[in-house]
């Protein structure tokens, strides 16, 4: 399957509590660890296709491919390889 990223200039909405601002599928992530130690103002969904690593400041554990991860607003999100 091909990569797919992209992001909304407007986030569609639909209704009051959900808008979409960005979709990647299959998106091919360089080695690296993303360290966002208060996250970001929305959820952030992720699946995982190869083990990852996932964590918090104090630590991070390697998880199995097929890991989903959903991060809720102002969590701190760090993953990575």
């Amino acid at each position: 399957m091909r990569s797919l990223k992209h992001f909304f200039a407007i986030p569609p909405a639909w209704g009051k509590s959900l808008a979409i601002r960005g979709i990647g599928v299959q998106e091919h992530m360089r080695p690296s660890l993303i360290d966002r130690p208060r996250g970001t103002g929305d959820h952030l969904f992720m699946l995982f296709y190869s083990p990852v690593r996932i964590g918090a400041v104090a630590g991070h554990e390697v998880q199995p491919a097929e890991t989903l991860m959903i991060w809720t607003p102002g969590r701190g999100q760090l993953y990575g390889d």
